[in-house]
């Protein structure tokens, strides 16, 4: 697989010229992945996705960087799946939100990791303080640290 391929097809979404789920999708035949690892999960379809991110690295790495961050800003992690890449985690109510349903997704190649965090606010809020971006950025900021 190479990851120029991986990279074009991100452009093509991030410019609007390709859908998410026509992005997920070849993405998926790219990186060779036969299962749909969302079926697993029945809130994915749901979660917006809040960012995603490349990396050159060892998938544990990446996967105990993502936890251990988790921990560290004090989440809950309410599910987590090593072997199917899952980790869904909730934060608590801040003066910003009544907390977020999150969900962090890893997917890996022979050479790399795609890193997707997808998220949603527990109860109806009325503005988007952009609460999910900023725990999103938290996220992949440590991961990249710790690589």
């Amino acid at each position: 697989m190479d990851t120029k391929e991986l990279e074009k097809l991100f452009e093509l979404k991030e410019k609007g010229i390709i859908t998410e789920e026509q992005f997920n999708e070849k993405k998926k035949q790219i990186l060779g992945f036969e299962s749909d690892i969302e079926s697993d999960i029945v809130d994915i379809p749901q979660l917006p996705k809040q960012g995603e991110r490349l990396f050159n690295a060892d998938y544990d790495k990446i996967f105990n960087s993502a936890q251990n961050v988790i921990k560290e800003l004090n989440y809950t992690i309410s599910n987590s799946n090593k072997n199917k890449g899952i980790i869904m985690f909730d934060t608590p109510q801040t003066w910003l939100s009544y907390g977020q349903t999150m969900l962090i997704q890893i997917l890996k190649s022979k050479q790399s990791i795609s890193v997707s965090i997808f998220g949603k606010c527990i109860a109806f809020q009325v503005f988007d303080w952009g609460e999910k971006k900023k725990i999103t950025n938290k996220i992949f900021d440590y991961i990249e640290k710790n690589l």
